[in-house]
């Protein structure tokens, strides 16, 4: 592990740390991280929902969802906008720019229609992402699932989940994971309402590179879960 640490930070020009998640059973490897300089910054929880069902899900007036397409650029900047707004209080969170979408059309998980934009009255107020789970392709993900902050506890955000789940459902995927952030009790909640499970608790380790090497900063990932 140290002479992969050192092996990266050559690469690491603009980055002003180093971040990874492990699972909690992982002790020994966590105490060799730790002997490196890297320590625990926060938890996030794997939830999985097996199997799928079907949920017909309704809409109050003048909501709707439209899928977005690789060249929508104007609908990945709104895109963004939400995410931005919908996670900023959130642990590990790097805000999102349009530009950063073009690069989920590219991920192998990638479900034609699965990028979604939740609007009322035509003005963005909510996200939503459906991919194909990366070790199990009868397993849907859900992420990027986001209500901003001035419309949030209205039950938009349940209903973004149960849109999720059944737009899985109908495309054959016999379960659904999703994660999310440890600090987040009421995102938790509802999940564990809407029968989801814990199966897996991951810690993320953050390591601070040396000040040469990191003119820059970056943040954990450019997709939010």
């Amino acid at each position: 592990y140290a002479h992969l640490l050192a092996a990266i930070q050559p690469h690491a020009a603009g980055v002003r740390k180093l971040v990874l998640f492990l699972p909690d059973t992982r002790t020994q490897t966590a105490g060799l991280l730790e002997g490196l300089g890297f320590a625990v910054e926060r938890y996030a929880y794997v939830l999985r929902k097996a199997p799928a069902e079907t949920i017909e899900v309704t809409w109050p007036a003048g909501v709707e969802l439209e899928a977005l397409g690789r060249d929508d650029l104007v609908g990945a900047g709104h895109f963004a906008d939400c995410i931005n707004d919908s996670f900023a209080r959130l642990a590990g969170h790097a805000p999102l720019a349009g530009n950063d979408l073009r690069t989920w059309f590219d991920d192998e998980g990638y479900l034609e229609g699965g990028i979604l934009l939740l609007k009322q009255d035509g003005r963005p107020i909510g996200t939503l992402m459906v991919m194909r789970e990366s070790e199990d392709p009868g397993t849907a993900e859900i992420a990027a699932l986001g209500v901003v902050a001035a419309r949030q506890g209205g039950g938009l955000g349940r209903r973004l989940l149960r849109y999720g789940v059944d737009w899985a459902a109908r495309r054959g995927f016999h379960s659904i994971v999703l994660s999310v952030n440890a600090e987040n009790e009421s995102a938790l909640r509802l999940y564990l309402a809407e029968g989801f499970i814990r199966i897996e608790t991951m810690v993320c380790y953050a390591c601070r590179l040396e000040r040469e090497h990191v003119p820059g900063s970056a943040g954990d990932s450019a997709r939010p879960g």
